[in-house]
């Protein structure tokens, strides 16, 4: 029909522009408050901290060890295989009321998360709002788990990456208490930081040697003990290489051949990529080795895809949106299916923080686009 008026029309770009408002951050946040209050009325809310991590520092703060077994059961998820470090962390927590200290440790675990945005230099809004409706993110707070913490953490390290005493003391207390993250340490070698390493060498020591001293020397037996056992009953449950080839047949042999491998060719690839000056992808590359590296890996670990996407792809772009798929999967005891799926998309997110920025597909703020670089570094841009 002719002669309406042309006013009338809706575009999509406009209309696009016009619920971003409410797609990327009325809908987070509304979802983050749903779920905590579903999470509360189901008393699962920080229910990893409330078994484990604020019992460990009530333990420590009467003069009791955390990894004495009569507290805990390995075979319904409450065990403390972290380090002594990590019970001296949780005795302030441990002061507080068992409820105060779930729904502190709950707002600093989300806090944790769009504060490692920042620091990694990400502004657009609209990144804080997916990354709330992010399955991993929402599983890490929900658990109330240290991961988004140790995001914060590398976020840390990496704005601290020119001061080598300041970098090396921030990676040796990330390994410290996750020793999983020992891939950190690549970045720093596959970066000439030989400095930082000589620093979180001896920061790494003292901390150590410090917090095994309040605990006891003695209990460091028992601490390898409980690991080991949880390792073992919990490696073919998770999101795991590990659990993946286990499950074909290969065997504890090949399953631990097959991670090596894997693992070898990404600090190879790190390695390769910090002596060409590529800073970014060095770190990005060093955080995927550190979840093949994990002998055990639940859902929330994949929240710390948080620092390469905000380090090397600070403005909403399709991958941003890849972990919002993870909602289809469980939180521990993966199908194959599901396990593949978790572990294509983190492969995904990887890849693409990690290769040079000479290709992104962003989500405009009114249209999609698609921005290439030529091999001379002229700009084009094809709109959408």
């Amino acid at each position: 029909m002719r002669g309406y008026d042309s006013a009338s029309r809706v575009s999509f770009p406009g209309l696009f522009g016009a619920l971003q408002p409410i797609a990327f951050a009325v809908l987070p946040v509304a979802f983050t408050a749903l779920g905590l209050a579903h999470y509360a009325h189901r008393h699962v809310l920080a229910i990893d901290f409330h078994r484990q991590y604020w019992v460990a520092g009530n333990r420590v703060l009467d003069g009791l060890s955390p990894y004495d077994r009569s507290w805990q059961d390995i075979y319904h998820g409450v065990g403390f295989p972290y380090s002594s470090l990590d019970a001296l962390l949780f005795v302030p927590l441990g002061l507080l009321p068992h409820t105060a200290a779930d729904w502190t440790f709950t707002a600093l675990c989300i806090a944790a998360g769009m504060l490692t945005l920042w620091i990694l230099g990400a502004r657009d809004w609209r990144v804080y709002g997916v990354a709330l409706l992010w399955a991993p993110v929402v599983s890490a707070w929900q658990t109330g788990n240290l991961t988004l913490l140790l995001g914060l953490g590398i976020a840390c390290a990496w704005r601290a990456r020119r001061h080598p005493a300041a970098v090396g003391a921030l990676v040796a207390l990330l390994v410290t208490a996750k020793v999983f993250l020992w891939p950190l340490g690549l970045w720093l070698l596959a970066t000439r930081r030989y400095t930082a390493i000589g620093w979180g060498v001896a920061v790494g020591a003292v901390l150590n040697v410090g917090s095994w001293a309040v605990i006891g020397f003695d209990q460091i037996g028992a601490y390898k003990s409980l690991g080991r056992d949880i390792a073992r009953f919990d490696e073919s449950r998770s999101y795991n290489l590990l659990h993946l080839a286990l499950d074909h047949g290969l065997g504890h042999t090949g399953a631990y051949a097959l991670q090596l491998l894997v693992l070898a060719a990404i600090a190879a690839t790190c390695v390769v990529v910090g002596r060409r000056g590529r800073d970014a992808s060095a770190l990005t590359l060093s955080v995927g080795a550190c979840l093949v590296a994990a002998p055990v890996i639940w859902l929330h670990y994949f929240a710390l895809l948080l620092v390469p996407l905000g380090l090397t792809r600070p403005r909403l772009a399709w991958v941003w949106l890849l972990p919002i798929v993870l909602f289809a999967c469980p939180v521990h005891e993966p199908s194959t299916l599901e396990l593949l799926i978790a572990l294509a998309v983190a492969a995904v997110v990887i890849a693409a923080s990690a290769l040079p920025d000479g290709r992104s597909v962003r989500i405009g703020s009114s249209n999609l686009f698609v921005r290439r670089y030529s091999a001379t570094g002229a700009r084009s841009r094809l709109a959408r």
